[in-house]
């Protein structure tokens, strides 16, 4: 045998002692890099999307370094931003979770690297929990890299990563929870470790957003209703299934009111923005969003925009795809000897029919109008014809804080994530019954489409960093806060960003909550402030106005302004590209 021979050998020898969880790790990490190149070489100064919500969570990161790291308090409220009132972070979603698993990066890098690697964490973490799940049901590793393949980079994910909320990015926890949860409540759980695994995961996902730990309270109620239904009544009864059940809520209670503290807090003080139940209808999902192609996949996307309303495109993406369709299809159909899987398959079934029920809202719809009964049939919109309640209706009615849900689509997410399961155990299913050629002509199919269905997108990205004006604010000294103007809703996440680099309180910052003097701050300066608005600045401690000179020069009003601003005793302080400071005496 000769030298290459041994060493060939040896390397393969050596891969086989490898353990499984290594090949997974490393593989959705590469992936990961892949499906969203070039983001990695532009983690420290670029975000994927447009200016929006990523935005916020940038500024939620740095803020959360500078308020424990420079400033030393709770960070659960903040006056750079809404000056002079300040602004309640549960005014909006807080998600310690992501926040922290991108901090480490913020130190090292900046927030705008925390916030790409927290995104992109996501994105491995789960694929991997999912694949994990998909290997102890079937024992093949390959179906559990495609399962988690399918879930994480599924139309939901790329669409809300996209659209840069990092919240809803943490899928990682419930595919870990609910895997946790099955092990946890079998008649005989192999391990004592699934209770707590459960609990943890569950107290994660409060953490990470409100909307998944209302959505996964609910579906929990649903689960155990439902093993009454496939196990029997006497199976929930159990002494021990109550105690694991208990034991469960416990570990996730410490976790679950830490979470909770903040909202709890701001609405104390009438700090939450109440939420209409009607606005669930426009956040509802139909149908037809789990057959419709991804609009933003490459090959199909423009395709979907020319034919249909995907103007709702970030909520509504959750297109379930064709190979999953119908290894998930076959994972269903296909005949069992396991008395065990066969009860988990039809709660799996069911639990996700339930989930897709609740995303569908309070009445139902198609495509993007609601159906209502009429002289014209069931799809009739025409005249003052009765819409089609669904069960969510009643929740919106009794369920305490259930109208706080205005997009009951992100139920969605709940079916991927079990149809992915189930696809995952439909591809072992086919790699291991059938004649060689069979197997290989279904599966070689399946993939082709897979790779037309998840064809990487190319990312759109834009740069973040500091204006020449901020960097002098910042190098000025004493207090004093800032005012922009125009005084327009549009842009404040992006001037929230801003008090990152310069360091001093803004007016502007978020419009998800304004108090009434905030709004007649606000208000009274307009494109072109006068004597009163200046006045009420000073009062507060405005020091500085930053004039935005390209968006008069759009309307031709720059001259006005200055005018304006000289007569009311106002001087240019600072000129840069595009921007002018005016300083207000104190």
């Amino acid at each position: 045998m000769s030298s290459v021979q041994v060493r060939m050998r040896s390397l393969r020898a050596s891969s086989q002692n490898v353990p499984w969880y290594w090949w997974a790790a490393a593989y959705f990490v590469i992936l990961t890099v892949a499906m969203t190149w070039p983001l990695v070489l532009r983690m420290g100064n670029s975000v994927v999307g447009s200016y929006g919500d990523n935005l916020y969570y940038v500024w939620l990161i740095g803020w959360f370094e500078k308020a424990n790291f420079v400033l030393h308090r709770s960070p659960l409220f903040t006056d750079l931003i809404n000056y002079p009132e300040g602004w309640r972070l549960a005014g909006d979603e807080v998600t310690p979770a992501m926040v922290l698993a991108g901090l480490p990066f913020s130190l090292l890098g900046g927030p705008v690297l925390g916030y790409n690697a927290s995104a992109l964490l996501s994105f491995a973490l789960s694929g991997f929990m999912l694949c994990w799940w998909v290997y102890r049901l079937t024992g093949r590793l390959l179906a559990g890299l495609i399962a988690g393949t399918l879930f994480a980079f599924s139309a939901y994910r790329v669409s809300h990563f996209i659209a840069g909320h990092l919240q809803l990015l943490g899928t990682q926890w419930l595919v870990l929870y609910f895997m946790s949860l099955y092990e946890a409540l079998e008649p005989s759980p192999k391990s004592k470790v699934w209770p707590l695994a459960a609990g943890l995961s569950l107290g994660m996902v409060a953490l990470t957003s409100q909307y998944y730990m209302y959505m996964t309270f609910v579906l929990t109620g649903l689960w155990v209703g439902l093993h009454v239904v496939v196990r029997g009544p006497r199976y929930v009864l159990r002494r021990a299934y109550a105690l694991r059940l208990t034991g469960i809520l416990l570990i996730a209670a410490p976790l679950v009111l830490l979470a909770e503290y903040p909202y709890f807090e701001a609405a104390s003080v009438g700090a939450i923005p109440v939420r209409d139940a009607a606005m669930a209808a426009n956040g509802s999902a139909s149908p037809t969003d789990y057959l419709l192609p991804s609009n933003r996949n490459p090959l199909l996307g423009d395709w979907v925009d020319d034919h249909f309303d995907r103007s709702l495109w970030i909520e509504v993406n959750l297109c379930l795809g064709v190979a999953a369709s119908i290894a998930a299809l076959v994972a269903v159909a296909a005949p069992s000897e396991s008395e065990r899987w066969k009860g988990t398959r039809l709660h799996l079934v069911l639990l996700a029919m339930g989930a897709f029920v609740l995303s569908l809202g309070p009445k139902l719809r198609w495509f993007s109008g609601e159906v209502r009964f009429g002289l014209l049939g069931p799809l009739s919109t025409l005249g003052h014809t009765p819409s089609l309640p669904l069960p969510a209706s009643l929740l919106y009615q009794y369920l305490p804080y259930y109208t706080s849900l205005r997009v009951p689509a992100r139920y969605g997410v709940y079916v991927i994530l079990i149809v992915c399961v189930l696809a995952g155990v439909g591809f072992a299913y086919l790699m291991s019954h059938g004649t060689k050629l069979r197997r290989m002509l279904l599966l070689s199919g399946l993939m082709a489409i897979l790779v037309v269905e998840l064809f990487p997108w190319r990312p759109r990205f834009v740069k973040l960093e500091g204006r020449e004006v901020d960097h002098w604010l910042a190098s000025q000294p004493g207090q004093g806060a800032v005012a922009q103007l125009p005084a327009e809703d549009e842009g404040t996440e992006l001037l929230a960003y801003y008090t990152l680099i310069h360091g001093r309180p803004s007016v502007s910052g978020h419009d998800n909550l304004q108090t009434p003097f905030h709004a007649q701050l606000m208000a009274s300066l307009g494109e072109v402030p006068d004597q009163g608005a200046i006045e009420l600045l000073r009062s507060v401690g405005v020091r500085y106005i930053v004039v935005d000179v390209e968006w008069y020069d759009r309307i031709d009003a720059f001259d006005d302004l200055e005018s304006a601003l000289a007569d009311l005793g106002l001087d240019e302080t600072a000129a840069f590209e595009g921007y002018r400071v005016y300083t207000i005496d104190p």
